[in-house]
């Protein structure tokens, strides 16, 4: 997995760990920047029920040595609105 900073330039590469994975419910997993504890970011999507349709929630919180530095390197913004838009097309075009 790899995370592009704000600029576009370079990328932050992370083997995660998955922490849970409910199907329909939540997939949450762990990654750590060059080794555990230097910046760690626990990232999360929840699913929930919203009459007809499905809420997802995502969200990534980071801890760390450097881990409050991170919002000022990478784009989260950005990053969760390309992967809520990508979930988004996968799910509708299995609906047609």
């Amino acid at each position: 997995m790899a995370f592009t900073n704000k600029e576009g330039g370079s990328s932050i590469s992370s083997t995660p760990t998955i922490l849970a994975a409910e199907p329909a419910r939540e997939l949450r997993w762990l990654g750590h920047v060059a080794f555990p504890g230097l910046m760690d970011g626990n990232h999360s999507f929840v699913l929930e029920p919203a009459g007809e349709s499905t809420k997802v929630t995502q969200s990534e919180s980071f801890t760390g040595i450097l881990g409050m530095f991170a919002p000022l390197f990478m784009d989260l913004g950005a990053s969760f609105e390309a992967s809520n838009k990508a979930l988004a097309n996968f799910v509708e075009s299995k609906e047609q």
